[in-house]
């Protein structure tokens, strides 16, 4: 069995390298091609003053001028993180380190007419996160600010649909009704979805 598992694993190996896999056919075995092995190159090294892009940061997306572009959720002199740009060949320069308040976003999109939008889990108008855009140059506005009960709190993440809306989820609130026999109670919910559009109708 343990010749089997090894043997699927590395098919499962040779897909995820190649994504070939291997020609075979019913009761006949196969052989497997050499595997594609790629060497690591670290582009940039995080350090204290920069944050980590694994604590409260997103994922890497590439820009539409072939750079790279993250966050992470600590670092920068405000401690809220910041929005970084690395290069393929591995420039890294801090595209944006003041937030105001709102905290770095935890996700980044960019949209197709240029601008990066995010959210941010904390500030905005009420102290429960944001829905922020970020101009190519660096220049960050607020185009929302989720008040919990409404809307959720704490929004965790984004996706640009179709229709040129954002959809995404909050961690905490939206308003949920409880009925008591005769008394009708408001609630705390526990988490919303959103859409909201690039003016921050939500």
């Amino acid at each position: 069995m343990k010749n089997g598992l090894s043997i699927f694993a590395a098919v499962a190996i040779m897909i995820a390298a190649t994504g070939i896999a291997p020609a075979q056919k019913p009761g006949k075995r196969f052989v497997l091609p050499h595997i594609v092995k790629y060497a690591v190159t670290v582009l940039h090294p995080f350090d204290a003053s920069q944050g980590s892009p694994t604590a409260l940061g997103s994922a890497l997306i590439r820009g539409k001028d072939g750079n790279f572009y993250g966050t992470t959720g600590q670092g920068g002199p405000d401690g809220e993180g910041i929005i970084f740009r690395v290069s393929p060949a591995g420039a890294f320069t801090t595209f944006l380190s003041h937030f105001g308040g709102r905290g770095g976003p935890n996700c980044l999109i960019q949209a197709d007419d240029g601008p990066f939008y995010g959210t941010t889990s904390a500030g905005g108008d009420y102290g429960n996160g944001s829905f922020i855009k970020v101009s190519s140059s660096g220049y960050l506005i607020t185009l929302h600010s989720f008040n919990t009960y409404d809307d959720g709190g704490a929004p965790n993440g984004l996706c640009l649909s179709n229709d040129g809306s954002f959809y995404g989820t909050t961690l905490l609130g939206g308003s949920v009704v409880v009925d008591r026999i005769a008394f009708k109670e408001k609630r705390l919910g526990g988490g919303t979805i959103f859409k909201v559009d690039v003016l921050g109708s939500c």
